[in-house]
């Protein structure tokens, strides 16, 4: 019932695990819409995942997730963390969080 599922990737390794797959040149591309690899994910427990750092400096959430239950903020060596300020908001669309760095 807490069980969410976190990935950071970057394009070509979501596109291998199918998490993200393109539908041809004037279609959007899709999130989790066929049988994509959950093994790529990591499990969490919503109640203790608070950060989840992206090690990376550029990042874009993929998945629905109301902006104002989570925050982007950059360290000093200019990387980019994901603070969840409200889990039980943040995680209310989707168990699944995608992130493509």
């Amino acid at each position: 019932m807490n069980t969410v599922w976190y990935v950071v990737a970057g394009s070509a390794d979501l596109k291998t695990a199918q998490i993200l797959t393109s539908n041809g040149i004037f279609r959007p591309k899709t999130v989790l819409d066929q049988q994509f690899d959950k093994s790529a994910f990591t499990k969490a427990d919503k109640r203790n995942v608070k950060v989840i750092t992206t090690d990376s400096k550029r990042v874009k959430v993929l998945t629905s997730h109301p902006k104002e239950s989570y925050s982007l903020i950059t360290g000093e060596d200019k990387t980019i963390t994901i603070e969840i300020l409200n889990p039980t908001q943040f995680w209310s669309v989707s168990k699944y969080l995608v992130v493509q760095k």
